[in-house]
């Protein structure tokens, strides 16, 4: 009878145990240590009449098996978390990438425009002052696609 009730303890501890360490999590590990130990306790003193206890060891060795597979918890959200990061990251550079090129397009169809009002109004022989603000305006578009083209070489280039 006392080797029936032993394993009947045995089998409800390992089951509370098994149970915890399922559950366990990487924000949860106190409140699974305090069922554990909460199960030590109560199953030591239903054991108390018949002379029979869970040692103190066995308890350790079960914690140390909670913890360990806490820990197993933490490092796979910190590889998550990670991950996440890196996901992030690329889609940002992405974005920039996108935002760059498309910077560098529209300063090269506003160059492509000032280059065309320029030429035409040299072909018509409009005004000087009026010739020389297009060649402002062309000039600064250059710089502008220069920019834009230097940019998404950054971007590229890993320096966002």
């Amino acid at each position: 009878m006392t080797d029936c009730f032993l394993k009947l303890v045995l089998r409800a501890f390992n089951g509370e145990c098994d149970t915890a360490v399922a559950k366990v999590k990487y924000s949860n590990v106190k409140t699974m240590e305090n069922r554990v130990n909460k199960a030590y306790k109560s199953l030591n003193k239903l054991s108390e009449t018949t002379r029979c206890e869970i040692t103190p060891k066995y308890l350790e060795l079960k914690l140390q098996e909670l913890y360990l597979t806490h820990e197993y918890q933490e490092q796979k959200k910190c590889e998550a978390d990670e991950q996440r990061e890196l996901r992030e990251q690329r889609r940002e550079e992405e974005r920039e990438r996108k935002e760059a090129k498309k910077a560098a397009r529209e300063a090269e169809q506003e160059e492509q425009r000032s280059r065309e009002a320029l030429e035409k109004a040299l072909s018509e022989g409009r005004l000087r002052e009026e010739i020389e603000k297009l060649k402002s305006q062309l000039s600064n578009a250059t710089e502008k696609r220069e920019r834009a083209i230097s940019r998404s070489q950054i971007t590229k280039a890993g320096h966002v």
